[in-house]
């Protein structure tokens, strides 16, 4: 019996599995009972014996269903069954098995709190399904629901879940949601290394008709992370891409060359999937360069592959490749056959009854959304109303006691002064009526004691009362709408407090320095109001924090500088602040939708003045686009080198 297949799966179930309200420890009947079936299950993979492998997973099943605390193994059995099914292409039987599996998600109250891992496995695995069936709208459905159900702080499986939907929005040609969805999942800090780079391979793909260099841009970050795999797949997969971009771009050696590489790969390794782009893509660049009997072959070795495993997408390109090659040799029959091929792809991507479906569900994704923030929010009004309940007379009578102490402390500060006074007038008779020098010092001396007592007071008239002071004015000016009697106390709070500011004014003490992303945030509060909305947006959030004390000196004005003239001037509604930092320089974009005005005829008054020289000691750009009642953008760029 092979132990190292039970060690196997053993340590998979662990590795999901973290809950206390499951315990797996099996006993020696189940792991001599379960080893030996998987010995056997084992074997007919190994075989490509699928039908009988799964035989063995449903005596396994058959034997966990009768012990509720294995759970968990079931799901994870289901998952690899699932999997076997859609090796023999019984897409039903697969998607069956993730059905079930997720409606024990559903039933069991807290289970997905406690098995994450697994809930988000079993709905990727469904949802894979579903793209191989065409079933998008069904897919991106999955997708939301599962974002509802897998708890916030769990950003490395909740990037997974954005990634398959960017990649989902994707095969139905949604190219600005794909988009999103990918930004959405580099978001999170804990984004695994794995998805992170697979999130830029899908910007490519995203981008590539909207931004050509973007998207190039982005396989070439995906590119290093790769190459350095001992399975060179998903690198062989990217070149791929980057080979369909240098075509885009007429660099068709280059591509060609790549692609050579990659059709080596995958038929060495009979992937025939991944070779379908690639024979399709070398059809293309034989067809430009021209040589139609290279890309006659080429579209001959996709056509068997792409009728039987590929998906739309693949499809959609083979058959416009093909029309195009048949044009070219004028054979109008199969140019007109491959068209109405690609035409039914497009129509098949394009349903609009699955675009409505799509868009239903991402209707119905925001309005949960804001139902949850709604229930939260109507919770804490009410646990706050309840909180003021309670505490509306603890205050008011603490409040009054606290003011009478206050009157005695007074009387007795009043006391204390007088004696100081009269110490005053008896020290300077003394002076007076002195004539050496050794009294005068004496004198002095007690002189500056006396100021110094007057310094202690001071203090302790603001650390002892003047924050209780403040904190007292704060609760009384909430309650004055309830509770009119409180005006007169209010009142004499508000110039007692006054005067302890006066006295004490010297003793405060400035904040400590703080990360200057904290300062961003802080200084963009300042100025968030209900008339103008202040959004601001820091990317990479962290790694703002890093950037050069001297940038960091420079660019806090200009900011506040751009705010300060938006709120004086501009009348805008929304204000958008954006703040990037690239492989070489920062990018700061500031937009508002205000009155506008026309640059070439504005002053340059000194706080733009100001804000140019500040960007110019930076050697930084500043442009600025504005137009009378639409708006104004502000673009910044500063070099990091110059730090």
């Amino acid at each position: 019996m092979n132990k190292t297949i039970l060690l196997t799966f053993c340590l998979f179930i662990s590795a999901f599995v973290h809950a206390q309200n499951y315990h797996l420890d099996l006993t020696t009947f189940e792991e001599k009972y379960i080893k030996e079936i998987l010995n056997e299950v084992s074997q007919h993979k190994d075989q490509k014996e699928y039908a009988k492998a799964i035989s063995g997973y449903n005596e396994i099943k058959k034997y966990l269903d009768t012990i509720p605390r294995l759970i968990p193994l079931k799901l994870i059995l289901n998952a690899e069954k699932a999997k076997l099914f859609e090796k023999l292409n019984q897409y039903d039987s697969a998607a069956t098995l993730y059905k079930d599996s997720k409606e024990i998600f559903n039933y069991i109250p807290g289970i997905i709190q406690d098995l994450p891992d697994i809930y988000v496995d079993i709905v990727i695995g469904g949802i894979q399904v579903d793209k191989k069936t065409e079933k998008y709208p069904q897919a991106i459905q999955e997708l939301y629901n599962a974002l509802l159900k897998v708890p916030g702080d769990q950003g490395k499986l909740r990037s997974k879940l954005y990634y398959h939907l960017g990649y989902t929005y994707w095969y139905i040609k949604d190219l600005e949601q794909a988009e999103k969805q990918f930004r959405t999942a580099l978001s999170y800090s804990n984004i695994s290394p794995f998805f992170k780079n697979s999130c830029y391979m899908g910007l490519g793909d995203a981008l590539i008709k909207k931004d050509l260099d973007s998207s190039l841009y982005y396989y070439r970050k995906a590119e290093a992370y790769f190459a350095n795999k001992t399975d060179k797949t998903n690198y062989q997969i990217n070149q791929t891409n980057i080979a369909n971009a240098l075509i885009l771009k007429d660099s068709l050696a280059k591509a060609e060359k790549i692609l050579l590489n990659s059709k080596e790969y995958f038929e060495n390794i009979k992937l025939t999937p991944y070779l379908i782009p690639v024979y399709t893509l070398l059809a293309n660049i034989n067809l430009n360069k021209p040589d139609l009997k290279s890309a006659l072959y080429y579209l001959e070795m996709a056509n068997p592959i792409t009728l039987t495993k590929g998906s739309l997408r693949h499809r959609e390109k083979f058959f416009e490749i093909y029309v195009e090659y048949s044009r070219t040799i004028r054979d109008s029959s199969t140019a007109r056959h491959f068209n109405n091929q690609a035409k039914a792809v497009k129509d098949s991507i394009f349903n609009s009854e699955k675009l409505t479906q799509i868009e239903v569900y991402e209707v119905k994704h925001r309005n949960e959304i804001n139902e949850i923030k709604i229930a939260a929010q109507n919770d804490l009004i009410a646990s706050q109303i309840k909180q003021r309940n309670i505490l509306l007379i603890s205050l008011i009578v603490l409040g009054i006691l606290i003011f009478i102490l206050f009157l005695l402390y007074k009387q007795k500060l009043k006391f204390q002064k007088d004696l100081l006074n009269k110490k005053d007038e008896l020290a300077n008779q003394q002076l007076a009526t002195l004539k050496e020098t050794q009294k005068a010092e004496r004198i002095q001396a007690k002189l500056d004691g006396q100021q110094q007592e007057r310094s202690r007071i001071a203090k302790d008239l603001h650390d002892s009362i003047g924050g209780n002071l403040a904190a007292i004015k704060m609760q009384l000016t909430h309650l004055k709408s309830e509770e009119e009697q409180l005006n007169y106390i209010i009142k004499n709070v508000d110039t007692t407090y006054n005067e302890l500011r006066m006295v004490s004014q010297n003793l405060f003490v400035q904040p400590a320095d703080k990360p200057f992303t904290l300062s961003l945030e802080d200084l963009v509060d300042q100025y968030n109001s209900n008339k103008t909305i202040v959004e601001l947006y820091l990317f990479p959030h962290n790694q703002i924090n890093f950037i050069s004390n001297t940038i960091q000196t420079e660019l806090y004005p200009v900011l506040k500088e751009i705010l300060t003239n938006i709120f004086k001037h501009a009348e805008a509604n929304y204000c958008n602040i954006n703040i990037t930092v690239h492989e070489d320089y920062l990018n700061l974009i500031i937009e508002d939708d205000g009155v506008g005005f026309n640059p070439s005829k504005a002053n340059l008054g000194l706080g733009l003045s100001n804000i140019k020289t500040r960007i110019n000691t930076l050697n930084g750009e500043i442009q600025i686009e504005s137009i009378p009642n639409t708006g104004t953008t502000i673009n910044i760029n500063i070099p990091l080198a110059h730090a």
